[in-house]
């Protein structure tokens, strides 16, 4: 009963735009301040309240809706970095999420610049994470990698240690961040 609902909050969240953005900070360890922020996607409902990013992700994927969330979230990113003075917060660069799914598409990279194209958003200012889910399938993901980096997208791998990965296998890609999964840091 609860996921049949929550399939139709995200449906029409999704149709509506109202999938909403929040910005969770990036501290630097050495001068503890705020240097960036991850973008994460958050949905409410008036009779559920806030619903599980766990719950509604990975309805998302299992329904074919991943593509649509992630692309919501990025053009909201590039719209509050264009409507907003991210340097006076602080913030450098704003990390967007992207599906393993997303990571098959081979328009991925042209698909990613349109959106910021449309806002006038620097590469720079967006980094895109992949999880290690993604690298199920090395040569596609690599080949993604080449592409997105060929248009000035710095990638990290998030949720390290959560996976199937080894150190050997990550040293493969041209990450520019490795973010340890939350377990391994407790």
């Amino acid at each position: 009963m609860r996921f049949g609902k929550i399939r139709k909050i995200l449906d029409k969240a999704l149709q509506n735009d109202s999938i909403q953005l929040y910005l969770q900070p990036i501290i630097d360890s050495s001068s503890r301040k705020i240097i960036a922020a991850e973008a994460l996607s958050r949905l409410y409902d008036e009779e559920l309240g806030v619903i599980s990013p766990v719950e509604f992700i990975e309805l998302a994927e299992k329904n074919g809706n991943i593509e649509a969330l992630c692309e919501q979230i990025l053009h909201k990113t590039c719209d509050f970095i264009k409507t907003n003075d991210i340097q006076s917060l602080g913030i450098k660069w704003i990390n967007v999420n992207l599906s393993p799914i997303q990571c098959q598409n081979s328009d991925l990279a042209d698909r990613i610049s349109s959106i910021a194209e449309k806002y006038s958003v620097p590469s720079n200012k967006i980094h895109l994470e992949v999880t290690e889910e993604s690298m199920v399938d090395a040569n596609i993901l690599s080949r993604q990698m080449k592409n997105l980096i060929s248009y000035g997208y710095d990638i990290s791998l998030d949720d390290y240690g959560s996976g199937f990965s080894n150190i050997i296998r990550v040293k493969r890609f041209p990450f520019n961040n490795i973010k340890l999964d939350m377990q391994i840091v407790w």
